[in-house]
């Protein structure tokens, strides 16, 4: 389990032996091949971080403080549309998964969620907005001091 972890969060730092090759030339068109093959690699590692969350479930807790860390980059303005709803879904698959395990990190997820729901791509801002539900719902009463902010936040999607 901890090669197969290993394996999926150097590829999301882009340090697995398959990103780490060299280009004989600078011709715009391997870069742009370049740049789609790690971000269709990244995705696909995202989707298998979020499959062993969701075996795991609460006990991967132990690994999420590496993962959290190294996804949280992918979310800025200067990220791609792909980038930005990699890192809310993954983030919002591993807080399905970790469900109460999850709360010591909310304050960090809930800042994500309120960038996600302000995005304007449709898919991140839905995703941000069950992600907020369920922090909410698995983080319980740490949870309440922000209902109101949350509810102001969904609101105009509605």
């Amino acid at each position: 389990l901890d090669a197969w972890l290993q394996v999926l969060y150097s590829i999301i730092c882009g340090k697995a032996a398959c990103q780490s090759f060299d280009l004989d030339n600078d011709d715009a068109d391997n870069k742009l091949t370049v740049g789609e093959y790690d971000s269709l690699l990244i995705d696909g590692a995202c989707e298998l971080i979020s499959e062993t969350s969701r075996l795991l479930g609460k006990s991967f807790a132990q690994y999420f403080p590496l993962f959290k860390d190294a996804l949280l980059p992918f979310f800025t303005k200067d990220s791609s549309d792909t980038e930005r709803s990699s890192c809310i879904g993954t983030m919002v698959e591993i807080t399905n998964s970790l469900q109460s395990e999850v709360t010591p990190w909310a304050p960090e997820i809930l800042e994500l969620l309120n960038l996600g729901v302000h995005d304007e791509e449709a898919d991140i801002r839905i995703s941000a907005a069950y992600g907020l539900g369920l922090l909410c719902q698995y983080c319980g009463p740490s949870m309440h001091p922000q209902y109101n902010g949350i509810l102001g936040l969904l609101s105009p999607m509605f």
